[in-house]
């Protein structure tokens, strides 16, 4: 679905704390890195996701991926450029950047519910992902997400917006 709402800048701290956050860091190791309190952390990471618009219970992976999309923050490095994904592989890293609950990612991926750790836990391994965070950062660093992937609308011709 697309988006209608504008996205707002975001602000030098935020790009900061966003910057750790493609790579698949943790709050706690994000406010170490900046010397921040937790809270300080959480509280940004909540404003860049109003920015964004992205739901309040949207996980880091959506989060990133719609930090990516709208280019706030540049991608984390592919550990190896050369890695190719199947097309299951692919519908997977595409369900962890637009979907937030377990179910829907499975459903997305066309995996059963059970299957979906396995799944995840191979493609973690095949891109030398940390966490699904930084898997979705590693996708759009592969150009496999981001704006130019997404259909184009019929009307404008314009990339969509990613989903929530």
């Amino acid at each position: 679905m697309p988006t209608t709402a504008a996205i707002i800048a975001l602000t030098q701290a935020q790009k900061r704390v966003a910057r750790h956050l493609v790579h698949g860091a943790t709050t706690d190791t994000i406010a170490d890195r900046e010397h921040l309190s937790r809270g300080t952390v959480k509280n940004h990471l909540s404003h860049v996701r109003e920015s964004l618009n992205c739901p309040v219970l949207s996980t880091r992976a959506v989060l990133v991926n719609a930090l990516l999309t709208h280019r706030q923050v540049p991608p984390p490095r592919a550990p190896r450029p050369e890695i190719e994904l199947t097309s299951a592989e692919q519908r997977l890293l595409h369900a962890y950047a637009e979907h937030s609950r377990a179910p829907d990612i499975a459903l997305a991926a066309a995996l059963a519910p059970g299957d979906l750790r396995a799944g995840t836990d191979a493609l973690m391994a095949k891109t030398g992902a940390t966490d699904p965070t930084h898997l979705v950062g590693i996708g759009h660093a592969l150009g496999l997400l981001g704006p130019a992937i997404h259909e184009t609308s019929a009307q404008g011709g314009a990339p969509e917006e990613v989903g929530r």
